[in-house]
């Protein structure tokens, strides 16, 4: 039955394209019009969101069903229509309940079919459309021509919605929802208000969307047919390098550098061995980390340096793994970068993980302090801290941080940053994130009032029943994968009594497909008790 969802919207899609011609000389459209009048009715579809998430407060089997029936009305509106304004309304109106169908008939799947069926379920859901086109086009062959034309399309797609709609009565509520109802009931927590549902989406954060990537791997590659040196980006799913000149989106001075280097590296003895070069820019320096498989020469390294002295930037050689990185020229100055606003500088190696766009994290600190709502009384707990990034700069408004972090030489790094920048009231512990924590470690037997999370693009599922154990009152988690973010928040809210009370998106990444993400949660209707006491 939900496969009707995407048959409907095959149908209303390939109507609506087939009878376009006839619908403008019957309303007497030119072709601006016409274009106005298309964007009018697709747009409605984006306000399907609205209807959606009334799908969490009075479940997904009334909502699907009232889509459908307002569907059905609209769409005999629709073929009533008596002028342009009136067939615009009605279908941008169809098309906010087809989308919302299509929606809820999504989360239904997600929710009733097992992991190993569920993306061939979806993937179904989809390919049924095909069958709604089918049925357009005949529909079209028939009723063009007639006395009816585009309205007699509109009419005979009455007869299986109103089919549908009867037929879906019998259609059960999901036991994901019913799990839900149950939890909330247990917990004393009212359904989601529709209006706060929408005042708790933040407003997104966002910044320079050129010239803003410092931390960037190039990859490099040598062609014999082309006789030189190409450097780029790898391409997906493929073993080439895209040849590029230049690139908008690297931070200067790096952006406009790639035809220098791939001219340079054309030159080296070794230009055979170095498939990928590390970027780093730092506030007060660029660095280049060359993977080098062979050794330059005399002759190499004498070159290198001269590329260095021309274009401003320092050049580290990584002969094996990271450990391995060193200056061409030591000694050097470390990287660092500052988080103005909360009077931290952080330094740090060319190539330890830094967040890609500057201005944007220091937006995401700052974020991050007004949603954790940090005191002199407040304890926080930084999981996968890095070199400190948010526990320094957090630390400054919280009577004490810890951070907890899986790579020792980071850990390092974040105690060095601590002890240069005068800030006493942070610690920092190495541990293994990817497994359940040993409850007897040091860290773990704290009280915490305030937990942040960010974790890599797999999420943090080992860590969630240790967070949801030391009973924090705010959790603030930032993911950059969306996906390992909706299902470790399903765990906290519906396993462990957390709240959501905020998400909103960080546009980290500009003209890519990526995006970071950030949920503010809380206790709930349950206590706020830890399961052991620290000792």
């Amino acid at each position: 039955m939900l496969m009707s969802a995407t048959i409907f919207e095959g149908y209303d899609i390939t109507i609506f394209h087939l009878a376009t011609p006839e619908i403008a000389r019957t309303f007497h459209l030119g072709n601006p019009s016409i274009g106005a009048m298309a964007s009018i009715v697709r747009f409605g579809g984006m306000l399907s969101f609205f209807v959606v998430i009334l799908a969490d407060r009075y479940g997904r089997k009334p909502i699907i069903s009232v889509t459908v029936l307002c569907y059905t009305v609209l769409t005999l509106f629709t073929a009533l229509s008596v002028g342009v304004g009136s067939f615009t309304i009605f279908q941008s109106l169809a098309q906010i309940f087809l989308a919302a169908e299509f929606g809820v008939a999504v989360t239904m799947i997600s929710e009733e079919f097992p992991d190993e069926r569920r993306g061939r379920a979806i993937a179904a859901l989809h390919m049924v459309a095909f069958l709604g086109v089918t049925a357009a086009a005949l529909t079209y062959a028939m009723m063009a021509e007639s006395a009816w034309g585009w309205r007699g399309m509109y009419l005979l797609g009455l007869a299986p919605l109103v089919m549908v709609f009867f037929l879906r009565r019998g259609l059960r509520e999901t036991a994901r929802f019913h799990a839900l109802e149950r939890a909330r009931a247990a917990a004393g927590q009212p359904r989601p208000e529709f209006w706060t549902s929408i005042r708790n989406c933040l407003a997104p954060l966002a910044g320079p969307v050129w010239a803003y990537r410092r931390r960037a791997r190039l990859g490099v590659k040598f062609v014999r047919k082309k006789g030189c040196v190409v450097v780029g980006f790898r391409e997906r799913a493929a073993p080439y390098v895209a040849q590029l000149t230049r690139c908008e989106v690297l931070a200067a001075p790096v952006g406009e550098l790639i035809a220098p280097l791939a001219a340079m590296l054309t030159e080296l003895s070794i230009r055979e061995r170095v498939p990928q070069i590390e970027v780093a820019v730092a506030d007060h320096a660029t660095a280049l980390v060359l993977r080098v498989l062979s050794a330059p020469s005399e002759a190499d390294a004498a070159r290198l340096r001269q590329f260095a002295a021309l274009y401003g930037v320092r050049l580290y050689l990584q002969p094996g793994g990271l450990d391995s990185v060193v200056p061409l020229d030591p000694p050097v100055e470390p990287l660092r970068y500052a988080l103005a606003r909360s009077g931290v500088e952080l330094e740090f190696a060319p190539v330890d993980f830094i967040q890609v766009n500057g201005a944007v994290n220091e937006a995401l600190v700052e974020r991050a302090a007004q949603l954790l709502e940090l005191d002199d009384a407040a304890t926080l707990l930084d999981l996968y801290c890095g070199l400190g990034n948010f526990t320094l700069a957090l630390a400054r408004a919280a009577g004490r941080a810890v951070g907890v972090e899986g790579e020792g030489a980071l850990i390092e790094r974040a105690r060095g940053n601590a002890r240069r920048n005068g800030i006493g009231n942070a610690e920092f512990h190495l541990a293994n994130l990817a497994t359940p924590p040993d409850a007897t470690a040091s860290w773990m037997r704290q009280a915490y009032t305030h937990v942040l999370l960010d974790p890599p693009r797999t999420g943090a599922p080992a860590m969630l029943a240790a967070v949801a154990a030391l009973a924090p009152q705010r959790v603030l988690y930032i993911s950059c994968h969306p996906g390992s973010l909706a299902r470790d928040l399903g765990v906290l809210v519906h396993e462990h009594g957390f709240a959501l009370q905020a998400a909103g998106i960080v546009d980290m990444f500009p003209h890519t497909t990526h995006v970071e993400s950030l949920a503010l949660l809380t206790a709930g209707g349950r206590r706020a008790q830890r399961t052991a006491p620290p000792a």
